[in-house]
């Protein structure tokens, strides 16, 4: 307000200025000071008024100059004056500091001299730069609704150009709560133009409002309706169908302009669209996050230097088999698979204690809440320098499948190797039987034929310690042995297993019945039989050798028995017994 707005009555000891501390953000358009249509009164520190401008003597209806002279409180209503006596003193008699004192506009009843009460919005402060203390009483009427929209729309008010050029929308209803003006913002957030609105009221059935959840919000309980019925700050967030039928969505506060039944009605409002769009779109990324956590196969825990756990990922107690809780306060070498094992963790642990951002990774066996063990890949790294943290960060991922798989894979693997190196034995060996089978046919005696197989034997039964025994001439129940210090020896067929059975016979840590060939023997024996229609062509021991090969498995040692009677028996040596 500049020296011109105020019409002095009285001439004062300096100019009267009203400087930026007077102009403070306040409720909406109506709390802005410097507006050329507001009553100005000037006062001294007595509470004598000394000027007053042409709005005031208008708003008090007397003449000019009449109130001159009079004391500010003349300017109350009677009955309330008591109610107000407080605060009206604190203010003209104040000399505090000028921005606590015109902090903020004060609904006040107050009375005409011609009779009859109306309500203002009254606000006090210093005059500044003046000898002796001038106060100006700055009042803006709040009774008339006409008045209220004059005051907003009015082309030469700042109020009403601030509150069309502010971004919150604003919406003034009457007591009946029509619509009595908006500004542009409400306009643009509404999709509505001012005259679309004016006249509406929110029961109005064109709103097709909804709440969050995406049901018709009442017109009843809209904020501004129940800030008519039961006063105070009422608030909410609805959504609005704009006329090409998008919605929008608003946050919006409604207050009585004055504490009275029969007041106005300002809702301001803000477009949360934008954010109520973004925060959809994250809960559908944190839903879709959930999901993906659920079904992950890792865990992270936070460490600290005793390796217990202080805080873990909503996957931990679901990997681990405990609940979340129960995860949080165990000690991670706790749930090894034995104490060996638990050793190794701590060991493993302890190297990231070395320094700040030491690294490590490891496969630990961890023992589940659910009694079963599995294997997890471990990364941690320390973060003890971060002071967010302060710990280990462990990150576990379930490798048991992996492991498992590997190690079938690794199986399967070896079982083919071991097959490949079988096939190959087995085709030498076939080399060799068959070298033996061409000797063994040219051979012209029994004698001859004998000592080709026993020559033979090292090269088809490597490393094992051999025997042979021969049917003797004309008898099946007693065996020569080669070789010897003696050119033979007697075996009776009784006497050994393999002969009774005509099946190959196998002495080991499962099975101890030796024969009697093999008293006084120890470790693994095997006795293959050399059988053809029955009858006992001869026998071959095996035993183990101190780091030699173990015996090969009963099936491999039977089929190669009845190789060999095979080629026996397609030699001299089937002469012995005479066998058609």
């Amino acid at each position: 307000m500049s020296h011109d707005a105020v019409d002095a009555g009285t001439e004062l000891a300096s100019p009267i200025v009203v400087d930026d501390a007077f102009i403070a953000a306040g409720q909406a358009a109506l709390q802005v000071l410097e507006v050329r249509g507001e009553c100005l009164i000037v006062c001294t520190a007595d509470r004598r008024i000394v000027a007053a401008n042409a709005v005031a003597d208008d708003l008090f209806r007397v003449g000019r100059g009449e109130l001159v002279g009079r004391c500010v409180e003349e300017l109350i209503s009677e009955p309330l004056r008591e109610r107000h006596a407080e605060y009206v003193a604190r203010f003209v008699s104040a000399t505090a500091d000028t921005r606590e004192m015109g902090s903020r506009f004060r609904p006040i009843t107050a009375r005409r001299l011609t009779g009859g009460d109306f309500t203002v919005l009254a606000r006090i402060h210093r005059v500044p730069r003046t000898n002796p203390l001038l106060l100006c009483v700055s009042m803006i009427e709040l009774s008339d609704e006409g008045a209220l929209q004059r005051e907003l729309s009015g082309t030469s008010s700042v109020a009403g150009l601030i509150a069309q050029q502010l971004s919150i929308g604003i919406v003034l209803q009457s007591s009946t709560g029509a619509i009595i003006e908006v500004n542009a913002a409400a306009e643009r957030i509404l999709g509505l133009s001012r005259d679309q609105m004016m006249g509406r009221t929110s029961v109005d059935p064109r709103w097709r409002s909804v709440r969050i959840d995406g049901v018709p919000f009442p017109g009843h309980i809209h904020p501004s309706m129940r800030a008519i019925r039961e006063g105070g700050i009422q608030r909410d967030v609805m959504g609005v169908h704009k006329p090409e039928g998008a919605v929008s969505w608003i946050e919006i506060e409604a207050r009585r302009l004055v504490d009275t039944p029969d007041s106005a009605v300002f809702a301001s409002f803000i477009d949360v669209t934008a954010v109520r769009d973004s925060e959809a779109r994250l809960t559908a990324a944190l839903q879709r996050q959930d999901v993906l956590t659920l079904l992950s196969s890792e865990a992270v825990l936070t460490v600290d230097a005793s390796f217990t756990v202080t805080s873990a990922s909503g996957t931990a107690g679901r990997l681990l088999g405990f609940g979340e809780a129960a995860v949080v306060g165990q000690r991670l070498p706790s749930w090894s698979a034995d104490e060996g094992h638990w050793r190794s963790i701590e060991r493993a642990l302890g190297e990231l204690l070395a320094y700040p951002g030491a690294r490590g990774r490891w496969d630990f066996v961890l023992k589940l809440g659910t009694g079963h063990t599995r294997t997890f890949e471990c990364s941690g790294m320390n973060m003890f320098a971060d002071p967010t943290i302060r710990g280990i960060v462990l990150n576990l991922r379930d490798i048991h499948d992996q492991r498992m798989a590997e190690a079938a894979v690794r199986a399967a693997n070896e079982q083919l190797e071991r097959q490949v190196r079988e096939m190959k034995a087995d085709r030498a060996f076939d080399a060799s039987l068959g070298r033996v089978a061409e000797l063994l046919q040219h051979c012209t005696t029994t004698s001859e034929a004998q000592d080709v197989l026993w020559a033979s034997l090292p090269t088809l039964l490597p490393g094992f310690r051999l025997g042979l025994y021969f049917a003797s001439e004309g008898q099946t129940d007693f065996f020569r042995h080669r070789p010897g210090p003696q050119d033979s020896a007697f075996l009776m067929t009784d006497g050994c297993w393999a002969l009774r059975t005509r099946r190959t016979h196998v002495s080991d840590q499962g099975v101890i019945l030796r024969c009697d060939h093999s008293a006084g023997e120890s470790g693994p024996m095997a006795c293959l039989p050399l059988v053809l229609g029955g009858q006992p062509l001869g026998l071959i021991s095996m035993r183990t050798e101190l780091g030699g090969p173990p015996l090969p498995p009963r099936d491999d040692l039977e089929r190669l028995a009845v190789r060999l009677s095979m080629v026996a028996g397609n030699s001299p040596l089937r002469g012995e017994l005479a066998i058609p």
